[in-house]
């Protein structure tokens, strides 16, 4: 106990053992894990404890597993199966240690123009066989784009997608505020040129090194986009 090194204890849920948490957001957290059936390393997302008991964050969750299961594509990451453990709902993915785009962006400040356009393509790639199927994304941004090992990109996290004939409650908004849509922040009607929007948005932010769009708020973000062109791209980037 003197040496304070920090010691982690796998999690058991159902025939999974939770080894590493690899990133959390407001909703879930995502763990490395080891599936005890197949002998593989795989990914789960895991409903955080104090949403469990709300049936709308249930619904949302269990959306993306529903949505994402259907499509089998290689720009799309894999669904492998769904389940719920002590109240708990969570989704098993297959694993990608490849890296993620907003990681790279972070990194490299302002990614390479050939680089950014190969990403661009295989999200491209992944959106289109969603769309052919009448599912759009709707959260479209460099951290739901996540690499294999041989740098091929893949979407992730269809949380926010929805079915383009499901009726969007009054009021409703989902998205991230430097990526999203204009259409979808004023409550119209949304379908693949959204995500298109989105992904454009990406990679003003992977080419220019900063979003289009910014403000201290997301309010501020979303009117700045509603008021104001952004930034050429070439007097950021020459």
């Amino acid at each position: 106990p003197k040496c304070k090194a920090r010691q982690f204890v796998p999690a058991q849920l159902g025939n999974f053992l939770l080894l590493e948490l690899l990133g959390k957001g407001g909703m879930a957290g995502v763990y490395r894990a080891h599936d005890e059936t197949l002998g593989r390393q795989v990914a789960i997302k895991v409903m955080r404890r104090e949403l469990g008991e709300d049936p709308k964050f249930i619904e949302n969750f269990l959306r993306e597993a529903r949505a994402a299961a259907q499509l089998n594509h290689r720009n799309i990451v894999s669904i492998h199966a769904v389940g719920e453990e002590k109240g708990q709902p969570f989704i098993v993915m297959e694993l990608l240690d490849g890296g993620r785009f907003d990681l790279m962006i972070h990194d490299q400040k302002s990614v390479d123009e050939v680089r950014a356009l190969e990403v661009a393509l295989d999200v491209a790639e992944g959106l289109k066989a969603a769309n052919d199927i009448g599912l759009v994304h709707g959260d479209i941004k460099p951290a739901n784009i996540l690499f294999d090992r041989t740098g091929v990109a893949k979407v992730a996290d269809f949380g926010l997608a929805r079915f383009q004939s499901r009726k969007i409650r009054q009021g409703e908004i989902w998205g991230t505020p430097y990526y999203i849509a204009p259409e979808k922040v004023r409550s119209q009607k949304e379908d693949h040129r959204s995500d298109i929007y989105s992904l454009g948005a990406t990679l003003y932010h992977a080419l220019g090194g900063k979003p289009p769009f910014e403000g201290d708020t997301a309010t501020d973000v979303v009117m700045a986009r509603l008021n104001e062109p952004p930034i050429r791209l070439s007097d950021i980037r020459p």
